[in-house]
């Protein structure tokens, strides 16, 4: 299946150094593998003429994305008396963690067993 889409693009928007149009390329729906993707330019006279005709052709590797994928990791915050939030990584939580079991075995060895 082949999809096309015309559209007229004013000479003054050609000036900068890219030219992007994302809602062409929206490949919801489109199942993972790879594609060609063809954008020819030309200037079109009042005849119907097709002056300074120019192409480009690439090929897509496309993989969808999953629901999953998409999120985005929102990292965990703690909160110190006196300061503003902090960011905590994962190293930092995994030494929180290894020093709160510390302190809880330390305090289970420390009870009056009977």
């Amino acid at each position: 299946m082949i999809n096309s889409t015309l559209l007229s693009i004013p000479q003054i928007s050609l000036l900068g150094e890219s030219l992007e149009f994302p809602q062409f390329l929206d490949m919801k729906g489109i199942v993972a593998g790879e594609y060609l993707i063809r954008v020819e330019m030309y200037e079109l006279w009042d005849s119907g003429e097709k002056l300074n005709f120019t192409a480009k052709e690439i090929a897509v590797q496309h993989l969808p994305q999953t629901r999953e994928a998409r999120y985005v990791k929102i990292p965990t915050l703690k909160s110190v008396a006196g300061t503003d939030l902090a960011v905590v990584s994962c190293t930092e939580k995994n030494i929180y963690r290894e020093i709160e079991q510390d302190q809880k075995q330390e305090a289970i060895s420390k009870r009056d067993e009977w």
